[in-house]
């Protein structure tokens, strides 16, 4: 009998052992993002933003807060010169509750810029509960060389992934996405290989030029 338990878990081992590496890296991914960058401001877990820093605790009047895979924006504006207006890396979900109006600007030079940038994200999620808005400026400035910049762009190693994107409660998401220049330049509201939803009342507007 122990020798035939002992085969089952050799038998065991050695399929695993067969798996592709892929497989095991995705058992690996975290549930939400450790942390989360918004206006070139990067919060963890638990943290506040109010006038553009980062704070370990609650303050009065706060404007950006993250907790457990959920970054809610309330009458948040920033302008930054990152290449992401909001970053999150490597997660199963990202979920952006908004309150009142907010509104997010990136100047940034770099040859690829975004709106939101999910990278290795599987689902990103926008919502409200109150009629939030978030509205979002990805803009280059005048460059000679080919750049592209996106709204919303789910992202891994190598290109775009197959990451789902959820727009829902009665939010209201605007894309604005500007590309200046003289070189082979393009812009795109939503960049993924997976699905986009547009659910309940929310509401979606994208703007290119």
């Amino acid at each position: 009998m122990k020798k035939r338990i002992t085969g089952i878990i050799l038998c065991l081992v050695m399929i695993l052992s067969l798996l592709p590496l892929s497989g095991v890296t995705a058992l690996a991914v975290d549930p939400y993002p450790n942390y989360v960058t918004v206006g070139g401001v990067t919060i963890w877990n638990g943290d506040y933003i109010k006038g553009g820093t980062r704070y370990t605790s609650e303050q009065p009047g706060w404007t950006a807060y993250y907790k457990d895979g959920v970054l809610t924006l309330n009458k948040h504006s920033a302008t930054t010169t990152s290449q992401s207006c909001i970053r999150a890396d490597n997660a199963q979900e990202l979920t952006i509750n908004l309150i009142g109006s907010s509104s997010l600007t990136t100047t940034s030079t770099a040859s690829e810029m975004f709106g939101i940038c999910a990278w290795d994200v599987d689902k990103l999620t926008v919502t409200s509960s109150s009629n939030g808005t978030l509205e979002m400026f990805a803009t280059n400035g005048s460059m000679s060389t080919d750049s592209s910049a996106h709204g919303i762009a789910m992202k891994k190693p190598g290109g775009v992934s197959d990451g789902e994107v959820v727009i829902g409660g009665n939010a209201k998401l605007t894309l604005n996405v500007l590309v200046n220049g003289s070189g082979n330049n393009h812009a795109c509201g939503i960049t993924t290989n997976g699905h986009v939803y547009l659910q309940d009342s929310a509401a979606l507007g994208v703007k290119l030029i």
